[in-house]
């Protein structure tokens, strides 16, 4: 099931307010290499974010996780306790969680194969995935880019 540009830009009208400035309590790995962003905000009902890269992203009220690993325990210790404002690069099926008082970027690529990428300052930090895709690379230290645009606010 993976998300068009349309259906993502709908979600993210309908959900933003309730993500927006909630505290990342932990991060979980979940199916399909995905993440789940467990979030605090009083007056959220639905409390976990489910980032599926490659398909899909949603708000759950039940997290479905399984054993953590090296890359999830990263993202703990870099976002962990921070608050959250989520937003959506240009038209593009990608999905940007900043953070408070941090240079730092989670990246979701919803469009196959999918690919979750952290920032700092623009520079890719580290990634679950590394790879060379032709038109763009995916590797530490090198500028974030999406085929000819990039993230350069």
């Amino acid at each position: 099931m993976q998300l068009n540009i349309y259906e993502l830009l709908k979600w993210l009208e309908e959900n933003k307010e309730k993500i927006n400035n909630a505290k990342i309590k932990t991060i979980h790995r979940t199916y399909k290499k995905g993440i789940i962003i467990e979030l605090f905000k009083p007056s959220l009902e639905k409390k976990y974010l489910y980032l599926i890269p490659g398909e899909v992203i949603f708000l759950s009220n039940t997290k479905l996780k399984i054993k953590t690993d090296s890359f999830v325990m990263k993202l703990r210790k870099d976002f962990s306790g921070k608050n959250i404002i989520i937003n959506i690069l240009d038209f593009e099926r990608i999905v940007i969680i900043e953070v408070s008082n941090s240079d730092k970027k989670i990246i979701v690529e919803l469009f196959p194969p999918g690919n979750i990428i952290v920032l700092d300052n623009n520079i890719i930090e580290y990634a679950q995935t590394y790879k060379d895709y032709g038109v763009r690379k995916v590797f530490k230290g090198l500028e974030y880019q999406v085929t000819l645009m990039n993230l350069k606010k």
